[in-house]
């Protein structure tokens, strides 16, 4: 039988492993906020990206027949102009269209999720306008 001593042992010590846990803690927390906000904006761009392809179906639609369509046309409400464009909702999100006008084609688009709301404008020039929520 081989004789081991103290000093052949291999592994980590106690203080290697703290101090290891500390640094993955310190870049956690490091990380974890800027995460925050990366999530935040892939939301808004989302919401931007609903919005145009709302303001894609308004513009078409306007092409083909020379005039917006109106609340009535889509559903009977502005929210009718979601389903109208193709807009789907993921679980738990809220979509709605205020602030329709069908004279000039502009909206209002706002996305609700996790408890915030995310609001994009299109003008009757087809300027966007972003509102991220407030945090």
């Amino acid at each position: 039988m081989k004789k081991v001593s103290r000093t052949s042992k291999k592994g980590f010590t106690l203080v290697e492993l703290l101090v290891v846990i500390g640094i993955i803690g310190l870049l956690a927390a490091i990380i974890l906020p800027k995460f925050t906000g990366y999530t935040q904006k892939a939301i808004q761009k989302e919401a931007t990206t609903q919005a145009r392809t709302i303001y894609t179906y308004l513009s078409s639609h306007y092409a083909e027949k020379g005039s917006y369509p109106s609340a009535a046309a889509s559903g009977g409400s502005n929210d009718g102009l979601i389903a109208a464009a193709g807009v789907t909702a993921k679980t738990d999100d809220t979509l709605h269209v205020t602030a329709y006008n069908d004279a000039t084609g502009e909206f209002t688009f706002t996305l609700g999720r996790g408890g915030k709301t995310y609001q994009v404008a299109y003008d009757a020039n087809g300027k966007l306008t972003e509102t991220p929520p407030a945090s």
